[in-house]
């Protein structure tokens, strides 16, 4: 299955750009991604980096090769997650704790919050798909009919090509070998359509927390004024909030409202508002360490929480370890 992989490299590499000096090779990857550390593993002569790029809304889809035995190191990916194709060869790769070796035939996909190192063979090539996570999870949420109770996640460990990412496949190389698109009306509207059939894709082959619900196994269907709720409860995350504020947004009684809660979320809806609002404050520590700016006391109170000994215990529970770690952790990373 892994030629589908090298016919679309190969389609894109129609349009790529030569890179043959390290730092503008860092630069471009930088722009394309995140900063990145490139470093030459061997001590042949001569650097070459291909790559071509293909946007279709908010997902952006890289072919990248290089010439030389490489070794790339990123900081964590928080706004985007990265599905990655080896075409030919496989490489070593780091995506948080997680060490691995993929090889021809495999996917894996570097997630939000983890560090990401690859070591790559001479001559290696990769398709990677760059999907921005706002798009993601909105595109979950319409398609779910109901909030993300948690954050879409993806195991970092590499597994087989299926038949939805073979067709995947296909379908980016068909975009890849069309003429050059241009800014005439409706185009925007088709690239929208094809990404949507991405996302659907990549969401029904790649397991995650949610790929069972995805695939049509959700047991039933999320009644609209708890997704009433939950919009309020987002949009108003860091003020306060009670619960009669959430069923004054839902519009039903209470017991009807903390049913649906426990029914679809497993959670009551004071439980599921402190989720929420654990899950920012992480987000917002690790931002603040490693912008070197802000304090826990700092990102508690911001994120509607005004018991912080409380903020504390409960965080640790949820993370494994106190904000204070996190904060200092991401400050090294």
């Amino acid at each position: 299955m892994y030629e589908a992989v090298e016919t679309l490299w190969d389609a894109m590499a129609r349009r790529g750009v030569l890179e043959t000096d390290v730092a503008a090779a860092t630069s471009r990857m930088d722009t394309a991604f995140l900063p990145h550390l490139l470093q030459l593993q061997d001590l042949r002569r001569g650097f070459e980096l291909t790559h071509s790029e293909l946007q279709l809304d908010d997902i952006t889809v890289h072919a990248v090769s290089y010439n030389r035995r490489m070794r790339v190191e990123t900081a964590p990916f928080r706004h985007f997650y990265c599905i990655h194709f080896s075409a030919g060869a496989g490489c070593d790769y780091r995506s948080g704790s997680v060490r691995a070796q993929t090889t021809p035939g495999h996917v894996y996909v570097s997630g939000v919050d983890r560090c990401f190192q690859q070591t790559l063979p001479p001559r290696y090539r990769q398709v990677t798909l760059k999907i921005e996570r706002r798009s993601v999870e909105r595109f979950l949420v319409d398609e779910l009919r109901a909030p993300l109770s948690q954050p879409l996640e993806f195991p970092p460990e590499p597994i087989p090509l299926t038949d939805e990412l073979v067709v995947l496949l296909k379908q980016l190389e068909l975009i890849a070998l069309a003429p050059q698109r241009s800014a005439a009306p409706g185009t925007d509207r088709v690239s929208q359509q094809f990404s949507r059939t991405i996302l659907a894709l990549a969401l029904a082959a790649l397991p995650s927390n949610y790929q069972e619900r995805f695939r049509g196994n959700a047991s039933a269907e999320i009644p609209a004024y708890l997704v009433r709720a939950e919009s309020f409860l987002r949009s108003n995350l860091r003020g306060a909030i009670s619960l009669e504020d959430l069923v004054a947004a839902s519009g039903v009684s209470r017991r009807a409202l903390t049913l649906a809660f426990r029914t679809h979320l497993k959670q009551s809806p004071m439980q599921y508002l402190r989720a929420r609002r654990l899950q920012l404050a992480r987000d917002e520590l690790v931002a603040a360490g490693r912008r070197g700016v802000g304090t826990v006391t700092d990102v508690a109170i911001s994120c509607g929480f005004t018991h912080l000994s409380k903020f504390a215990r409960d965080f640790a529970v949820a993370f494994g370890e106190p904000p204070s770690r996190t904060l200092r952790r991401s400050a090294r990373a």
